[in-house]
């Protein structure tokens, strides 16, 4: 951390958040920025190798993957961090992988059942032969989710920051295998899978070699169903709405794939992936370190308000310089450096940024909002969100150009994460003053030390 001490700006983080949230943060980002730069290295590469209407396949698969993606662990994989002892975590791992086969399956059926006819019918016509991909994907990303959440939980940031960079290097990869051999949308599909499975692979052999004891001596049906019941609410109020939350961000590319071709849909999954990169550059790393930070402050009784607070301000400061610069360059940038092509991609990149921003900031408030157990105010939040993208959606398909429906949805999207953002801080601020809880701030000293020994990253 002496080096890191020397950076413009760490100084003052160290005395606002902590010394050892900054380090663990530094941790994952070190191997978030490399896997986004390997992404961002290739992405004009990719952009030559790929058409609009590839990327628009990519963006299409992505949306209904993730849409299933977002239930299933039935959001148990976000319950391990809660449980102040492995013991009792261990059972919501289990109920949380037992829940990802089970989806999986049911997806899988579904497949089968599916007919041209009807994927033809919603405007997914050319879907049909990627269909089988999606109940693999939905496998390999929701064990993914399981064994990171674990690796988390153990503060084991290290594997975590690997399993980007791997994840990364497999990816290109294979995209650029694909390109080459000119199998189109296949290509970047059959690439995300590959790197779906192998961070899977990563992560749970980590999980398993440091915590595998532990893990298997709570694989009783009783003692799963009973901590299954204990957590139920993040089952009945978190899933639909990490499902309604998955379908609000996907929904974009479906419906301009539908009302303005595959093309377009190209063009906003292209711009969106791109300026994602830098967000995913901190956000990787910040969420996960943050989760965990927070989830021990309230197992030990402390207060979320200020940390909530520091942590929102924080991002909204790293977020609004490049915000206002990528608003002027965007169209620019990205015909200089995709080709000419792409430059309605970075037209829409520009008004995204105005969604992207105050979804940058309102990190902490979804952590804490789960943390502090009030799923059923999220669960409505992500239902009105959902609505309104859903009616701009409808409505400018309808009336609109492309573009100027890329903008309304945008500017509903930063008037619902601004809303959040303020309704978490009245509700953390009303909880801090109706409790007077002793405060633990981020820089506790508490000693992090893995399960059963001294600390130790995992390997």
């Amino acid at each position: 951390m002496a080096v890191l001490d020397k950076i413009p700006g760490v100084a003052r983080l160290n005395t606002l958040i902590g010394r050892a949230f900054i380090r663990n943060t530094f941790v994952v980002m070190s191997g978030t920025a490399i896997a986004q730069l390997i992404g961002f290295a290739f992405a004009p590469i990719l952009s030559r190798l790929y058409g609009p209407e590839d990327f628009g396949a990519f963006g299409t698969y992505l949306s209904i993957t993730m849409v299933i993606v977002a239930g299933a662990t039935l959001n148990y994989a976000d319950t391990v961090m809660l449980p102040k002892e492995d013991e009792e975590a261990a059972p919501l791992f289990l109920m949380a992988t037992l829940a990802t086969i089970i989806i999986s399956l049911v997806t899988a059926l579904c497949c089968v059942f599916i007919s041209e006819r009807a994927l033809n019918f919603i405007g997914l016509r050319e879907f049909h032969r990627f269909l089988w991909f999606v109940p693999v994907s939905v496998f390999l990303l929701g064990l993914g989710q399981v064994f990171g959440s674990w690796c988390t939980r153990l503060k084991a940031f290290k594997v975590s920051s690997q399993s980007q960079v791997i994840r990364s290097g497999v990816n290109c990869a294979a995209q650029v295998a694909g390109g080459a051999a000119h199998f189109g949308g296949a290509g970047l599909i059959g690439a995300a899978v590959l790197a779906d499975a192998s961070i899977a692979a990563f992560l749970g052999r980590a999980t398993l070699a440091q915590s595998g004891r532990v893990i298997l001596a709570s694989a009783r049906w009783p003692l799963i169903r009973a901590k299954a019941r204990e957590f139920r609410e993040f089952a009945l109020y978190g899933t639909p709405q990490n499902v309604m939350n998955a379908l609000s961000q996907g929904l974009p590319v479906m419906a301009l794939a539908h009302f303005y071709g595959v093309a377009i849909a190209g063009y906003y999954a292209f711009g969106m992936r791109l300026l994602q990169v830098p967000m995913n550059f901190f956000l990787t790393s910040i969420r996960q370190v943050l989760f965990q930070k927070l989830s021990h402050i309230r197992a030990n009784g402390g207060d979320l308000y200020f940390p909530f607070l520091k942590s929102t301000g924080g991002l909204f400061a790293i977020s609004f310089l490049p915000g206002c610069l990528g608003f002027i360059l965007a169209p620019a940038l990205f015909a200089w450096i995709f080709g000419e092509r792409w430059r309605e991609a970075g037209e829409f990149g520009r008004w995204l940024i105005l969604w992207l921003i105050p979804a940058f900031c309102n990190v902490p408030s979804t952590l804490s909002l789960r943390i502090v157990r009030l799923q059923r105010d999220f669960f409505l939040y992500d239902a009105a969100l959902l609505t309104a993208r859903a009616a701009v959606l409808i409505l400018g398909g309808h009336w609109f150009s492309s573009l100027n429906t890329v903008i309304a949805l945008s500017v509903v999207g930063a008037l619902f994460n601004s809303g959040l953002i303020l309704f978490t801080g009245a509700r953390l601020r009303s909880i801090h003053k109706n409790t007077a809880p002793q405060t633990v701030p981020l820089s506790s000293t508490l000693v992090e030390r893995a399960p059963g020994g001294e600390a130790q990253p995992l390997s």
